[in-house]
């Protein structure tokens, strides 16, 4: 049978395809028609199709001699924008008599045009030349997106989320500009604008992001923002945060939600992580744009996933930060769960919301091949190729996809998938590289089979045909080359990935090697594997040993065939058997580069694969190394200080104050900085569960003394817990354990006229070199132990006291303290006002202001004292205390707040407390509310609940307490047809009172179904069988209605114990022994029996 070959040529321009053949005549294919050019096209006379990503350039003839006529289909092409169009050619065979479509498509390509030169001179035909750049990555445009302002609007035109990057440039941000340091913490942001690459966050990732915007605000600028996009879609989860390299959070963040987190040697709320993943609809964060005017409302990030770190100002804190993030990315579009593309399914590759999270490598290549739209309803991608999804036929795709699926035996025990993807991609780097990094994550090969992506992996595939010497083309070579690929041969391969051990970060694996191949080769031929989207060891190793066993696949063969080996592709397997090289029984061998002529002959160049080689044995791995346990610094640790804790009573003078002496073992080896102390009152618990109840006091001491007298002025009699660390510049040591220890029961003050031997003024000359100290012992002093132990007074023996033992100046510290005094001969009064701030060095936790008072008066053995303290600490506290102290007999008041309900507080130490009514006059006060002693007295109080362990009843209003019991019921109930009582509730009443009463209530329904007469229902009462006295009630009703009766009775005399209470009714018509109703029903009904108490 006679069979017709023809060329047919698609042109894509902008607004029209223009199609042609080879033919003489219109033809038509697929439904399009197509011109037909016949011998005006100067057909090719083969195509060469290599198994890589390459382009191969292709030229097309064409006789261009009537290209001035209008109607010319040349000379129409020539008038477009024609320039990196995309062409698609094809080669097609098919029976005489029969359609085009109802034959074989002999080869495929696509490509795009690169050139149309057009040739002119007298005497010959004009020729117009079409050269073509044939390939699937030629053919399909790279998109390279960044986070930039005019890429966001192109999808989302009113979001401004990216605007302020470029503005931001060169500039420098003030944080905490009132404070004095603000110079030191000023952040600087990038020098120059250089938009960062969108990133497309896979698997299991961890990224730095790339800045997006930065303010200081709040009341002095304390407050600094940060915000980093770190994707550029929606991620699944986000559940690490590494903050100057410490992980800071270590469980999922929620969308939109501002969430605490707690720095590195940091206890305090400085810190909060505020997380959006990406979703296409989200809104700005409403946090920052009540806060910052220059983040608005439309500063959305549509699409975007990124963070916020919001950081408050505290000495203590870097000066720098760096951030890293990590999480579970991008729901992927998977063809297996669609079920319109041949799976099973609600997956669409069109609508991102139906895609799910997936580690599959084929799931992400064949994603990212078909390119990842943004949002519903938009062509826009951000990512990928943008190849027609159904490129790659479904059965192919499953067959990877399942294929990666499989679980791998590990050496240690357990299974992991056999590949996987995890990591991030950049929209900057060009489609082959990316689809290569796709590759190696499957140890595979990415080709180009005629205009479309295909990846061929390292498993035994079926071949295509089995040809003999017989196939071979007439007249033409066959070549073996033993050593073909031998510059390609290693047998050792170092394999880098992404090490979870490590923070997610870059790490070595085991070197790969097959110990027999390095005896063949007398010596180790090594190459190196970065798998940028890797996460495991082993999977990297057995990616390695599958590169290795590639590469020593070096036998080439070059044959020509005759249309028997029409179907080989790039990528194939094909067998080979031939008697005259000597392999009868056969060998395998993969397609490299396939040239198809036009007499149908096709030239094979192709590699010797192994099957034998392909296996992988899990013994093989080697176990990855641990991550060395070596701070970020690189430096030694610093030792964690050994302190021995003893109360001790200090005696100055007449004053006795309680402290607690510390006593260090290493101090003649000590070489930090400083020791730093925490203090509190101790939790009461034992062990490694011993802390801190409540709020942590803070204080240092030098390291390199054997003994120091630390927290003088305790509360006496009190539980403490204490620990300590060491500082050395910014970097700390580990916190001890806690200790616990009780401090001294006396406490005394002495004589202010002097101190320690000293007059006031002497000590207050000198009192500028001890500022810091004297405001954090103001501070500490003012602790409150309980309530009998309501104030500390601070007078002029304490100042002395720490006076002696004060250490340097605190440059954090500003403070003001005057000292008055009222001379009579023997300096018997004095006051002190004293006001102070301070800021801790680092290492130790937050910001203190004081204001402190003191007044004493002196007569005989007479002391009188008055203190007043204010204090305000870290903008998170807040406490105001008043003390009166009259030879030792302490009253006053202590007001607290930490911002929240549980730990504010106002507490009254008096032995007479009132409120007294200014209304009543001076002669006779009226005190509405007093306490006296242990007792409360009150003139009329209005409660909406009490509750007590007894209640003394006698003056207490009559039936004013009930103890109440209530039954109801919903089901229809007839009742009894003969006029006699039907039993309709019925509960047991335990009454506990023998002179109380017991008062009954009901409400019920009845109604009759179908006569409409009157009737009279009559309810009854009873208790044990009995109507009580009074207990009968009678309604005239009316039929066919539903009616509610209501009614209440109290009765007296019930013994206490278990009674038997219920509700009767009956229907009757007539006076006294009527006739019953015989339709009559009750529909609902609740009875409430109440003991009244009093």
């Amino acid at each position: 049978m006679t069979q017709i070959v023809r060329w047919f040529l698609d042109i894509i321009l902008d607004n029209e395809t223009l199609r042609w053949s080879s033919h003489g005549q219109p033809l038509a294919l697929g439904g399009q028609a197509y011109t037909g050019l016949g011998t005006r096209w100067k057909t090719p006379e083969s195509l060469k199709r290599t198994a890589s990503l390459k382009s191969e350039k292709l030229e097309l003839e064409f006789d261009a001699a009537r290209q001035t006529v209008n109607a010319d289909p040349i000379g129409h092409l020539l008038d477009q924008k024609w320039r990196r169009r995309q062409i698609r050619l094809r080669r097609v065979k098919w029976n005489a008599g029969e359609a085009p479509d109802a034959g074989t498509v002999l080869s495929d390509v696509r490509g795009r045009i690169r050139n149309l030169p057009n040739e002119l001179q007298a005497g010959k035909p004009a020729s117009l030349t079409m050269e073509i750049e044939s390939g699937a990555l030629a053919y399909l445009e790279r998109r390279a997106e960044f986070r930039t302002p005019a890429s966001q609007k192109r999808v989302f035109p009113d979001d401004k989320g990216f605007d302020l990057i470029a503005k931001l440039e060169g500039k420098t941000i003030a944080w905490n500009r009132k404070h004095k340091k603000a110079g030191k913490v000023q952040r600087k942001l990038q020098d120059k604008y250089e938009p960062a690459p969108r990133e497309l966050a896979l698997g299991r990732f961890a990224t730095s992001g790339s800045f997006v915007a930065a303010f200081a605000n709040g009341q002095q600028d304390k407050y600094l923002q940060e915000i980093y996009a770190i994707a550029d879609h929606r991620i699944s989860q986000l559940d690490k945060v590494w903050i100057n390299g410490y992980l800071v959070r270590d469980t999922p963040l929620i969308h939109g939600a501002r969430t605490l987190v707690y720095l590195e040697g940091n206890s305090e709320q400085r810190c909060w992580v505020t997380f959006y993943d990406g979703r296409p609809d989200q809104v700005a964060d409403p946090y920052l744009v009540a806060n910052e005017p220059s983040w608005t409302a439309d500063h959305r990030l549509r699409g975007v996933a990124y963070v916020i770190f919001e950081h408050l100002w505290d000495s203590d804190l870097p000066e720098d930060f760096n951030y890293r993030v990590g999480g579970l990315g991008a729901p992927l579009y998977d063809r297996r769960l669609d079920s319109t593309a041949g799976g099973a399914g609600t997956h669409r590759w069109d609508d991102p919301s139906t895609w799910t999270f997936s580690r599959n490598a084929m799931v992400a290549a064949d994603h990212y091949r078909s390119g990842m739209r943004v949002v519903a309803g938009s062509d826009a991608m951000w990512f990928g190729v943008g190849e027609v999804a159904d490129a790659v036929p479904y059965s192919e795709f499953a067959s990877i996809a399942d294929h990666c699926a499989d679980d791998v035996d590990l050496k240690a025990g357990g299974t992991e998938k056999r590949y996987e993807v995890n990591g991030i991609l950049s929209s900057d780097a060009s489609h082959d590289k990316i689809l290569q990094k796709f590759a190696d994550q499957m140890a595979a090969q990415p080709i180009d089979q005629g205009g479309r992506i295909a990846f061929r992996l390292p498993i035994v595939r079926t071949p295509v045909v089995t040809l003999t010497d017989d196939d071979l083309a007439r007249n033409s070579k066959s070549k073996i080359d033993p050593g073909g690929r031998i510059d390609d041969m290693i047998n050792t391969v170092n394999v880098q990935f992404t090490n979870p051990a490590n923070d997610y970060k870059k790490d070595d694996a085991p070197a790969v090697q097959n110990a027999a191949y390095v005896d063949d080769d007398n010596g180790e031929i090594s190459d190196s594997l970065d798998l940028d989207l890797e996460n495991s060891s082993e999977r990297g190793q057995r990616i390695g040993w599958l590169k290795i066993e590639d590469s020593r696949r070096i036998l080439q063969q070059e044959e020509t065939y005759t249309k028997a080996g029409k179907d080989i592709e790039p990528g194939d397997w094909f067998e080979r058997q031939s008697n005259w090289r000597g392999f009868p029984e056969g060998k395998m061998f993969i397609a490299d580069d396939v040239e198809k002529f036009i007499d149908g002959s096709v030239e094979v160049k192709a590699t010797e694969v192994y099957p034998d080689q392909l296996v992988w044995v899990a013994e093989t791995a080697v176990d990855q190394p641990d991550v060395p346990a070596v701070p970020p610094s690189g430096l030694s640790d610093i030792p964690v200080p050994v302190i021995t804790v003893e109360p001790v009573a200090i005696v100055a003078g007449d004053a006795t104050l309680p402290a607690v002496r510390l006593t260090h073992a290493a101090w003649q080896d000590f070489y930090g900085d400083e020791i730093i102390c925490e203090l509190g009152f101790s939790n009461g618990q034992s062990g490694a569960s011993l802390g801190i109840g409540g709020q942590s006091q803070f204080a240092r001491v030098p390291g390199d003394r054997e003994t120091v007298d630390a927290f003088l002025g305790l509360p006496p009699s009190t539980a403490w817990a204490i620990r300590f660390r060491t500082r050395q510049g910014a970097r700390h040591s580990d916190w001890s354990d806690f200790q616990e220890f009780y401090s001294t029961s006396i406490y005394r003050v002495g004589d202010v006229s002097t101190v320690g031997g000293r007059t006031a003024e002497e000590v207050i000359n000198g009192i500028d070199s001890n500022a810091a100290s004297i405001a954090r012992e103001t501070l500490l002093r003012a602790t409150w132990s309980a309530a009998n132990e309501a104030l500390l007074w601070i007078g002029g023996e304490t100042i002395g006291s720490v006076a002696q033992q004060a250490l340097e100046a605190n440059s954090d510290s500003a403070l003001s303290l005057t000292l008055l005094g009222a001379r009579n001969g023997t300096d018997t009064a004095f006051i002190l006002d004293s006001a102070g701030v301070v800021v801790p060095a680092s290492g130790e936790a937050g910001s203190s202001a004081v204001s402190l008072q003191a007044f004493r008066t002196q007569h005989d053995q007479n002391i009188s004292d008055i203190t007043w303290l204010l204090e305000s600490v870290d903008g998170a506290s807040a406490q105001a205390t008043l003390a009166l102290d009259v030879n030792g007999y302490v009253i006053g008041f202590k007001i607290d707040n930490s911002g929240t309900p549980q730990t504010s507080n106002f507490v009254i130490i008096a032995d007479n407390f009132a409120i007294a009514s200014p209304g009543s006059g001076l002669g006779g006060p009226f005190y509405p509310f007093s306490v006296v002693g242990d007792k409360v007295f009150a003139n009329e109080l209005w409660v909406r609940r009490i509750q007590a362990d007894s209640i003394e009843t006698e003056s207490l209003k009559d039936n004013s307490i009930t103890e109440r019991l209530i039954v109801d019921e919903s089901a229809d109930r007839a009742l009894n047809t003969a006029a006699s009582y039907t039993q309709v509730e019925s509960a047991v009443y335990d009454k506990t009172a023998a002179g109380s009463a017991v008062r009954f209530s009901f409400h019920v329904k009845v109604a009759t179904t179908a006569s409409t007469d009157l009737w009279n229902a009559w309810v009854a009462v009873k208790r044990n069988g009995v109507i009580v006295s009074k207990g009968e009630f009678a309604n005239l009703v009316e039929g066919r209605f539903t009616h509610s009766l209501f009614g209440a009775i109290t009765v007296m005399g019930v013994p206490a114990g278990n009674s038997t209470w219920s509700l009767d009714i009956k229907g009757e018509r007539g006076v006294g022994g009527g006739t019953g109703v015989t339709d009559a029903l009750c529909t609902d009904s609740q009875i409430t029996i109440e003991e009244v108490k009093k």
